[in-house]
């Protein structure tokens, strides 16, 4: 996703629901637009805090603003902390390591074909899915 568009977009969310268009949100979405792959609120609290002294709660309430303006989804790991990413990736599925954290995206097309044909076979409707399997990566799995 283009940053600038992304923050263009977010203040004009901003703007249509009455909330505060603030330097301290707009240095969020920056950075948090700017970010590939998956983070916690943590991680964009402490990429923050060696340019500015954002608070903590700002970096927290400022990203379920950007969930709400659909330009990041708010993914669960099933660790404790819920992860973020940038909502414009396309479909993927996500295996995450038990033991290192580590997580891979999978994009898969037959995969999307089945989840589909499932929901269809049922008379379903979806508008979204997530799936997350849980094991070992490689590395530790090599490691025993």
């Amino acid at each position: 996703m283009d940053v600038e568009a992304g923050l263009e977009r977010f203040t004009r969310f901003l703007r249509a629901n009455r909330c505060n268009v603030t330097d301290a949100r707009r240095r969020v979405a920056r950075e948090a637009l700017s970010i590939e792959g998956h983070f916690e609120a943590a991680d964009l609290w402490a990429r923050l805090q060696k340019s500015t002294s954002i608070s903590f709660s700002t970096v927290y309430r400022t990203l379920h603003l950007l969930v709400q303006a659909g330009l990041l989804h708010m993914i669960d790991l099933g660790d404790p902390h819920a992860h973020f990413e940038i909502a414009e990736q396309g479909p993927h599925e996500h295996l995450v390591c038990a033991r290192c954290g580590r997580i891979e995206e999978v994009r898969d097309k037959g995969l999307e074909r089945s989840i589909a044909e499932v929901a269809r076979m049922r008379g379903f409707v979806p508008d979204g899915h997530s799936l997350r399997v849980f094991g070992l990566c490689s590395r530790c799995a090599k490691k025993g």
